[in-house]
């Protein structure tokens, strides 16, 4: 199989052609650390947004939506900190 350098590796591995891109790892890793700096679990929060068991199996869309869902939150729990 020929690899597309710009497909996430677990896309490749898993012969993805549904079209529906699988989250990057650099999305999950954003992910992953707005969860620890917010004290929450991110695969709890794939759950409760998006009914999925974990974040790694989130899609481009769905990660991106949860990475700003999850910075509104903390902006609006802390107005006065500015975050990244």
């Amino acid at each position: 199989m020929i690899k597309d350098h710009n497909q996430p590796v677990h896309e490749i591995e898993a012969g993805s052609g549904s079209g529906v891109r699988p989250a990057t790892e650099s999305q999950v890793r954003a992910l992953r650390a707005i969860c620890k700096r917010a004290r929450f679990d991110p695969d709890r929060a794939a759950h409760d947004e998006f009914g999925i068991g974990s974040a790694e199996q989130l899609d481009v869309k769905q990660a991106s939506q949860l990475i700003d869902l999850l910075k509104e939150r903390q902006v609006q729990a802390n107005p006065e900190r500015r975050w990244p």
